[in-house]
């Protein structure tokens, strides 16, 4: 008699891992000879978690995803034919041989002074590689071999550089943060995420490393709302905590134009991040953490406005009081705070980060730790360039309720 499938996968109806040398059929097999979900695991060397999987599996099959069509309609917001040049300019500027038309002069710039042997490339032609290396995902070597084929249409190069140059004109470069659109006040959107530093695969890590913690290093990122553009940026290890680099990233977005509103989540809910805010005049959209009651964040309410009342404030306690407001109106409302405030708006962050990982990859090849600062500088560079190229595809005169985000 075949056992339930329902009963065996009582304990844990959402598969929670999945071990790839098992088999679906041959689950099914021993589920027909009468075995129960602990003999399955047992005969297959599994834990009982990874058989739940194929019990999942088994009951209620992989069925085909329904496909609803989009309640909006994107062509009341984009002008496709603008948008679609934009893309194709995208790959227009990645084989721009305009770049480095002044070689003669960069180079004797670059040499002037310089003791020992020559430079024979300029750094623009070396940025020129670097944006194909980063673009197509190759190695040096790989580089190199492209390079000796471009230096056709290249009269100034007499030949190409080899790949240990490349890689030590790249960890001499100097990368710097580009924007390319600047506004004299602005709305910024602050976030973090995680970039692998290998490029191992999930196959290996899963089979051979399954224990051993993942290594990857943090970016965090201020976007401008409206350019779409980064204008700051931050690279450090796992372990530094998001609120720890919101000064860092107010600062460098500061420097192109005057921050009015900071939309992001509440891994920066800190009374050092309003204190900060409120310093620098900017209005911050904090999604709170929920620390406490309603009850609770009255209670401590009332404390501080009797405090203020009497003039015994102190710039701690005022930023301690701006953040118990957002919290008393998002724990008696979420849904109205947020379409009040606008907070939706930092899916801006998000959005680069999905773009991001896309087009540059969810890895970087460096392996000294500045120069994976250096590389996701450069590769956020090119990503503030191709948002510059493809601006404009937006229509105008969209009510509020209609805006979709980017």
């Amino acid at each position: 008699m075949t056992p339930n499938l329902l009963s065996l996968s009582a304990k844990s109806p959402t598969p929670v891992e999945y071990n790839s040398h098992i088999q679906t059929k041959e689950v099914a097999r021993l589920l027909q000879e009468g075995k129960k979900r602990s003999e399955i695991a047992r005969i297959l060397k599994a834990k009982p978690n990874a058989i739940d999987y194929h019990l999942h599996k088994i009951r209620h099959g992989w069925p085909m995803p329904v496909y609803q069509k989009s309640p909006v309609d994107y062509n009341k917001h984009i002008n496709w034919r603008i948008y679609n040049e934009g893309l194709v300019k995208r790959g227009e500027v990645l084989v721009d041989f305009g770049t480095f038309q002044n070689w003669s002069t960069e180079i004797a710039e670059m040499n002037r002074g310089k003791v020992g042997a020559p430079y024979e490339y300029p750094e623009s032609f070396t940025k020129f590689l670097l944006r194909l290396k980063v673009a197509f995902h190759i190695g040096y070597r790989q580089l190199e071999g492209l390079g000796r084929k471009l230096i056709v249409f290249i009269p100034q190069a007499k030949s190409a550089p080899d790949y240990s140059t490349l890689q030590l004109r790249f960890e001499a470069m100097s990368v710097d943060l580009e924007v390319y659109q600047t506004q004299s006040e602005q709305d910024i959107a602050q976030d973090s995420s995680g970039i692998k530093t290998s490029n191992r695969g999930e196959y290996k890590t899963l089979k051979y490393e399954r224990e051993k913690k993942k290594e990857y290093v943090k970016i965090h990122i201020a976007v401008n709302i409206a350019t779409h553009e980064v204008v700051g940026l931050a690279v450090t290890l796992s372990t530094v905590a998001d609120s720890q680099v919101s000064d860092e990233l107010i600062r460098q977005a500061q420097q192109k134009g005057r921050v009015r509103k900071d939309f992001a989540d509440s891994a920066y809910d800190s009374n050092k991040n309003y204190q900060k805010h409120l310093a620098e005049g900017i209005e911050p959209i904090i999604k709170p953490s929920r620390k406490g009651t309603l009850k609770s964040a009255r209670r401590r309410w009332d404390k501080l406005q009797k405090k203020k009342t009497q003039g015994q404030l102190e710039p701690a306690e005022l930023a301690q009081l701006a953040r118990l407001k957002v919290l008393i109106a998002y724990l008696q409302d979420s849904r109205l705070w947020k379409k009040e405030t606008g907070y939706g708006l930092r899916w801006y962050s998000e959005g680069h980060f999905s773009a991001f990982k896309r087009i540059m990859g969810e890895y970087v090849f460096s392996r000294k730790y500045e120069n994976i600062v250096k590389e996701l500088t450069f590769k956020n560079n090119i990503m503030n360039l191709f948002k510059f190229i493809s601006k404009g595809y937006r229509k105008e005169g969209v009510s509020e309720n209609e805006q979709i985000a980017a």
